[in-house]
């Protein structure tokens, strides 16, 4: 299967993680920090859809599920996830604010 932004990831997030971000979100806008925070999740969003084995730091195989477990630090947040690569999907297990930013006490 071709790979790139033709033939991108299919990205799923259960409904706690889309809580979660919305209630980061929240929070961010509230302390004037709303752009940064968007413009940080534009990016991860694109990267896991676009990039995620490429893009992420493997930790380990779940050898019969088929998943690659990953996690990347950037900018505001760590991101960990399960990549399928041979179905194109990614799991996201977890978004959260890097340790010492103003959201990480959320």
């Amino acid at each position: 299967m071709a790979k790139g932004p033709e033939n991108p990831y299919r990205v799923i997030y259960s409904g706690r993680i889309r809580q979660r971000v919305r209630t980061l979100g929240a929070e961010a806008v509230r302390l004037g920090i709303g752009q940064e925070f968007v413009d940080a999740l534009k990016v991860v969003t694109q990267k896991l859809a676009s990039e995620p084995v490429e893009w992420g730091d493997p930790q380990y195989r779940l050898h019969v599920m088929g998943l690659l477990n990953c996690h990347r630090l950037y900018s505001i947040f760590h991101v960990s996830y399960a990549v399928d690569e041979d179905r194109r999907i990614v799991y996201l297990k977890g978004i959260e604010p890097r340790s010492g930013h103003p959201l990480a006490d959320l």
